[in-house]
């Protein structure tokens, strides 16, 4: 397959756009196979991390990818995100592959070496994540929903009955947590007290205590739950509508929690994960139905990051219910697993 403007991998990369991300041949698929310029040099920023990958320099490969994404972040252009995210996720896809390709080098070693002055110069280096490994063997869409299913939520009624109460205390006084921070919150009321967490998430630990019996706030040899780590569904620790509230919380796998802490761009497996378990969250709560203005979120209330990044599909997840208190031997709410369809 012959093309005008030729660059190393391209044919990899147009079969891989067609046959796994689903993006159809003509103008569409045209817009993804980017020729956007390296930095400084009149040579596609594909090539550039193209050739580093075939020379074993994974390292730099990468950091031109991230070099470029600056200024996609900056261009204004809505489009082009969307386009870098493919393009990335190609590399991180298809990283063996493309590292033992017989293919030839297009780029001389001085090319290469004022590519690698440029990014030193810059002296922020892209990571190698072990995590790409579980991903590139499970597919995206599997890694997500093995993540949504080892992931425990919690009973929608004691939801509701915990979002009822922070109703109540912050329009008639009282005490919320927030997480430490400089952060004063905008819509305090006189009779509000606003404490700040000692230790991170010790107020989240204790609340999941009390109601659900499961201590996560102990060494690894006497918690209930091993690695799985509270995670702010919609972040906003800091604000106190949103540190305790369990609409808010949830228990995720360890191995998957950097992603639900990562700035998304559409499309990428972040922004897949953040919005499958947003949209998860929605239904199973009814978070629709709650009055948000009655703690002045009406016009900021819980949504999907991007609803096209929602992976349909019917999830068995696993919710924590709370103590039965006819049971004065029960230390630990029932866990079910709940069928929700998204």
């Amino acid at each position: 397959m012959a093309h005008k403007n030729d660059f190393l991998f391209r044919d990899e990369y147009e079969y891989w756009l067609e046959s796994v991300a689903g993006i159809k041949p003509g103008d569409s698929l045209a817009c993804y196979v980017r020729q956007d310029k390296f930095e400084g040099m009149d040579i596609p920023v594909f090539e550039i991390a193209a050739n580093f990958m075939l020379k074993g320099e994974p390292i730099y490969a990468y950091s031109a990818l991230e070099m470029w994404e600056e200024t996609v972040k900056q261009s204004g252009d809505k489009n082009l995100p969307s386009y870098f995210a493919r393009i990335y996720e190609f590399f991180l896809r298809n990283e063996s592959v493309l590292m033992k390709s017989e293919k030839a080098q297009t780029l001389s070693e001085l090319q290469l070496s004022e590519a690698r002055r440029k990014l030193n110069k810059r002296k922020i280096f892209a990571q190698i994540d072990g995590m790409d490994s579980l991903i590139n063997a499970l597919g995206e869409d599997n890694f997500v929903k093995l993540v949504v299913e080892s992931s425990f939520f919690f009973e929608p009624m004691m939801v509701k009955a915990q979002f009822n109460d922070l109703v109540r205390i912050y329009n008639n006084g009282g005490e919320l947590y927030a997480r430490k921070s400089s952060y004063y919150h905008p819509g305090s009321r006189p009779n509000l007290k606003i404490i700040e967490d000692s230790n991170g998430n010790s107020q989240v630990y204790k609340t999941i205590k009390e109601l659900f019996g499961f201590e996560l706030n102990k060494t690894i040899d006497k918690k209930s739950i091993l690695n799985n780590i509270v995670s702010h569904v919609w972040g906003n620790a800091t604000d106190p509508r949103y540190f305790t509230a369990l609409w808010n919380v949830l228990l995720i796998p360890a191995w998957a929690n950097h992603l639900m802490d990562k700035p998304t761009i559409d499309g990428d497996i972040s922004s897949k994960l953040q919005s499958t378990i947003k949209d998860i969250c929605i239904k199973l709560y009814g978070l629709d139905e709650f009055n948000w203005a009655k703690i002045a979120l009406q016009g900021n209330k819980p949504k999907a990051n991007c609803n096209k990044d929602i992976l349909k599909g019917k999830y068995d997840i696993r919710v924590i219910n709370h103590i039965c208190k006819e049971d004065s031997y029960a230390k630990f709410g029932k866990i079910e697993i709940k069928t929700i369809q998204i």
